[in-house]
């Protein structure tokens, strides 16, 4: 006489929650730009974006964090992976919303794939998720990002070079972040 319904699913309360979440969005979306956040975003990302494409300028941060620029093409290589994920990671994490984090890493990667090689460089390999990994596991992020850049640099086997290395990946991380947090305050985003 009565049926056993329990494998029937009721579907009106997910699209309502998914209805709620879209207006949400829509009213964050509406606020960033109203507010002129949006637009900050993109020129912030952009802004970095020609930072990391200018040489002299790469080299001049390099040099302010490490004292000289690394002799092999392959390290200078890790060195500006190691400078473009530490400053993703601080849009990521620094701007007032995750929609301008979205916007301002958008607006970089869009202005640096104009650049082809670069952008190669920066998507081919497997370097910014070993360096997610390591800033998600550990205790401290600049330990972490060292001991990360040594093994990218192929320095696990040469003990005499493995703290310099750790040392540099640190000071690069460090000084890219505080660099890249300095600009972001420059920009005035409203919270």
């Amino acid at each position: 006489m009565f049926n056993d319904d329990s494998d029937i699913k009721i579907f009106g309360k997910s699209l309502v929650d998914d209805k709620n979440e879209a207006a949400l969005l829509l009213e964050q979306v509406n606020r960033q730009r109203a507010n002129g956040n949006t637009e900050k975003a993109r020129k912030l990302g952009v802004h970095l974006a020609e930072i990391f494409l200018n040489d002299e300028e790469i080299n001049s941060h390099i040099a302010s964090a490490v004292g000289k620029i690394p002799s092999t093409e392959y390290v200078m290589e890790q060195v500006r992976i190691l400078i473009v994920f530490s400053a993703q990671w601080c849009l990521s994490h620094r701007l007032p919303a995750a929609l301008l984090s979205n916007t301002a890493v958008n607006s970089f990667y869009d202005k640096i794939s104009q650049t082809k090689d670069v952008y190669d460089d920066l998507s081919d390999g497997p370097e910014f998720s070993f360096y997610s990994l390591a800033v998600r596991q550990a205790e401290t992020s600049a330990q972490a990002i060292g001991e990360t850049f040594k093994k990218l640099c192929d320095r696990d086997n040469d003990e005499s070079n493995d703290e310099d290395y750790v040392e540099l990946g640190k000071r690069i991380y460090n000084k890219t972040v505080e660099e890249v947090v300095a600009i972001i305050d420059k920009f005035n985003f409203t919270a």
